[in-house]
């Protein structure tokens, strides 16, 4: 270097070394994806090797790098690899693979047979070398998840049919002998979960009853009463059937088409009845009660001839809504102070949205305002979803845009389909005629406007009827 020359061209660069791994699991739904909740396959022997100068696996050239074992979780990892392919096996004549009664469903490469190739390159770390697995055998357990009608805690209380309420899109897990989760599906439309392909052997069923569908109601059915859990052997070949779960409370639920999420499948609201209430009445139901018209005419939940959805009224003297102004709503509370929430499909495509919080109200009428959106097309059809909270019971502790579903204590839940009709009806031309002989008359009416002779500014409040 000459007198006061900088050389910084003398660099060294490292690579890491590479690394794989990392989940054995039960792929308890199928799915080929590892979901939270999901058991790992613990305990069971993974070997590495070099796929060799040909990088393909399973060929003559193949060397052994390492073994590990998955720990509790099913995790296995192998380190300090230099660049190439790589040969994952797991070792299926392993005793902890051997009594877990399983079958490989999922491997990166796609071959479901306990075996995926795994390249390295510059260092890289890769940890999607996974190994998804289901149960195999020819048993199986079947059951019912469903609402109670009966409401009551009986022995042998089964799903009837007819009469009680299934519950679709609930959770029920599997367990094996050894407190491990095997399985996890969810009920059908008709309130059915089924696990298949089960190995002999003692299983055990359970549903969350503190799931967000069956939060706050009560359980009153089990094939082991007073338990959300049930322990069954399984032979093979054969179904353990029965194997129900009932739920009970006086409940209310809304009636919009379930677009708007109204049935419990949907976590749709529902509101464990009490004296708290819109209008002056509420009406029990097992499930939400979707409908084209939210109710207003033979569908819905409206109990026949008892409109219980009267807790909001609009001003009938304005026959229709004009977008970018305010109107006025009269909210009916009865039993108590209330906190009253509402969601509006402004846009009338199927779902809400907006919320307006109409704060916290006291019994009797409350006149409030309700801002009409610009977004809202003047007299065109409005559905809308107004709830009644306990104040202090509200979901969470406070309301948000969401809460136009789930759960809550108290209250009530009401659904509303507004239409709105044209205010006049225009005849632009009318022609009659009339022959006697040679006499024709004839009268033409030309533009004549029938507005304020028939004023059709019915306008129709359906959801409920207003006089």
């Amino acid at each position: 270097l000459d007198a006061g020359q900088i050389d910084r061209s003398r660099d060294f660069g490292y690579q890491p070394p590479g690394m794989l791994g990392d989940l054995l699991w039960i792929d308890a739904n199928g799915n080929d994806a590892y979901d939270d909740g999901e058991p790992g396959v613990p305990y069971v022997t993974v070997n590495l090797y070099n796929a060799g100068a040909d990088d393909v696996c399973g060929t003559g050239d193949d060397t052994l790098v390492d073994t590990t074992e998955t720990n509790s979780a099913g995790q296995y990892s192998f380190g300090n690899l230099s660049d190439a392919t790589y040969c994952v096996v797991v070792d299926s004549s392993d005793s902890d693979y051997i009594a877990l009664g399983i079958t490989p469903t999922y491997d990166l490469d796609g071959g479901d047979d306990n075996l995926a190739s795994a390249a390295l390159a510059s260092g890289a770390r890769r940890y999607d070398v996974d190994f998804g697995y289901q149960l195999i055998g020819t048993g199986a357990i079947t059951g019912h998840i469903f609402f109670d009608a009966s409401g009551a805690a009986e022995a042998d209380d089964t799903y009837a049919d007819g009469t009680d309420t299934p519950y679709g899109n609930i959770t029920v897990y599997l367990w094996n002998s050894s407190g491990q989760l095997v399985g996890i599906t969810m009920t059908n439309a008709s309130g059915v979960y089924t696990f298949t392909n089960l190995p002999a052997g003692d299983f055990t069923v359970s549903v969350d009853p503190n799931s967000p569908q069956l939060n706050g109601l009560d359980l009153t059915a089990s094939p082991n009463p007073g338990y959300n859990y049930n322990t069954v052997t399984v032979t093979a070949g054969n179904t353990v059937a029965d194997q129900d779960f009932g739920f009970y409370a006086d409940l209310d639920f809304g009636d919009l088409l379930d677009s708007y999420n109204t049935l419990l499948a949907s976590e749709g609201p529902h509101h464990v009845r009490s004296d708290l209430v819109l209008g002056s009445l509420s009406d029990a139901e097992g499930d939400g009660q979707p409908d084209n018209d939210a109710g207003v005419y033979d569908g819905g939940g409206d109990d026949g001839s008892n409109n219980d959805e009267d807790g909001v009224a609009r001003n009938m003297s304005l026959p229709k809504w004009v977008s970018g102004t305010t109107v006025p709503l009269t909210i009916t509370v009865s039993g108590g102070t209330g906190r009253v929430v509402g969601w509006f499909d402004w846009d009338n495509d199927g779902d809400f949205d907006a919320m307006e919080d109409f704060g916290t109200l006291t019994v009797g009428d409350n006149l409030v305002n309700l801002p009409l959106p610009l977004a809202y097309s003047t007299g065109t059809n409005l559905n809308a979803r107004f709830r009644l909270f306990d104040p202090d019971a509200l979901p969470g502790g406070s309301l948000d845009y969401g809460d136009y579903l789930g759960a809550a204590t108290g209250g009530e839940v009401e659904d509303y389909q507004w239409h709105f009709g044209p205010n006049a009806v225009g005849l632009t031309s009318f022609t009659a005629s009339a022959s006697r002989g040679s006499l024709t008359l004839l009268i033409t009416f030309v533009t004549l406007v029938m507005i304020g002779i028939v004023a059709l500014s019915v306008t129709v409040l359906r959801r409920r009827y207003q006089h």
